[in-house]
């Protein structure tokens, strides 16, 4: 019995190691395919490129504040129009992105931003309450000024971190695990063998954002030319 599993485990050949990041593959299928629709939230419709372009937008600001490969980055936005261009855009600043869904108790996005340590967080004006005691940089989008929504040169790899999800703190004090763009790349290579995503396909967004469930959901849709709904609160 021994053998035979180690006999088909051994069909499957050589893993061929990830080279890519999941910024890179939105920014390759936004060159493919511009005007298709990406992302509808709150009765908004926003193509490939206007996603890639408002990404880009807060991307330069945030390499303006010094932001790069293994920084971390606080998202603290409402399920609206902004919410994805805003996660694509730390990753294409080359940073990871902590969630800081504003249904969570304050309580709670207090201790992960000290237990996480990050120093700017992107927000809009009317949760900046919500974030009363951040001693960092604060990111107001509605308020953004910069217009440089050219593309950027990469600065972060397979091997860097994308994300920080903090655990529910069921059994104890919440812990934050960190994943690379390589442990996602995998995922959606390998759900492709099975599920053959396309442009065809209509996602929903529907769990929270702090909520490991929505990176497939999300990136089954961005990553292969669909459209992701992003599903009211």
């Amino acid at each position: 019995e021994r053998e035979l599993i180690l006999a088909s485990a051994g069909t499957q050949g050589p893993v061929v190691p990830v080279s890519g990041t999941l910024h890179a593959l939105f920014e390759e299928q936004a060159a493919r395919t511009p005007d298709a629709v990406a992302v509808v939230a709150g009765g908004v419709s926003l193509s490939y490129r206007e996603v890639d372009e408002r990404a880009n937008r807060l991307a330069w600001h945030l390499r303006s504040l010094g932001v790069g490969a293994e920084s971390l980055v606080g998202v603290c936005l409402e399920r609206g129009p902004e919410l994805v261009p805003a996660l694509i855009g730390v990753l294409k600043s080359g940073a990871a992105y902590l969630p800081l869904d504003p249904v969570n108790p304050a309580e709670r996005l207090s201790f992960m931003l000290a237990d996480a340590g990050a120093r700017v967080v992107v927000t809009e004006s009317g949760l900046l309450p919500v974030l009363d005691g951040f001693e960092g940089e604060s990111v107001v989008l509605d308020e953004l000024e910069s217009e440089r929504v050219d593309a950027l040169p990469g600065v972060s790899g397979p091997d860097n971190a994308v994300y920080v999800i903090y655990t529910s703190g069921s059994t104890g004090r919440p812990k934050g695990v960190v994943l690379s763009h390589a442990n996602v790349v995998r995922l959606l290579e390998t759900a492709q063998e099975h599920y053959a995503f396309d442009g065809s396909d209509v996602w929903s967004m529907f769990h929270s954002y702090a909520f490991d469930v929505s990176v497939f959901e999300m990136w089954g849709a961005l990553a292969h030319g669909g459209t992701l709904v992003v599903v009211p609160r």
